[in-house]
């Protein structure tokens, strides 16, 4: 399973995506639900970079968005859409 975290104006191509990582013929979409609750303890819409804390058994792939890497504040719902955390890049 992969994580794509990136900016909220960033256009993901997932043919593109796909082919960079070498999964075949369209083989990327979107997980169930059920699936990122069970690894990484969200729901829909409530998951983030911090969700990687539940991914015990490592089964998930971090894909970060080079943009995020630069800016010096990012923010993201804290496992819950209704609310808001920002991060600084140096922490």
């Amino acid at each position: 399973m992969w994580l794509v975290c990136a900016a909220h104006d960033t256009t993901i191509d997932i043919k593109a995506l796909t082919k960079m990582l070498g999964l075949g013929s369209g083989n990327l979409r979107a997980a169930s639900e059920e699936s990122m609750f069970e690894k990484l303890g969200a729901v829909k819409g409530a998951v983030n970079l911090f969700s990687l804390v539940n991914d015990k058994k490592n089964e998930v792939t971090l894909l970060l968005d080079k943009r995020l890497t630069e800016a010096e504040w990012v923010a993201y719902h804290p496992m819950d859409n209704t609310a808001t955390t920002a991060i600084r890049k140096a922490d």
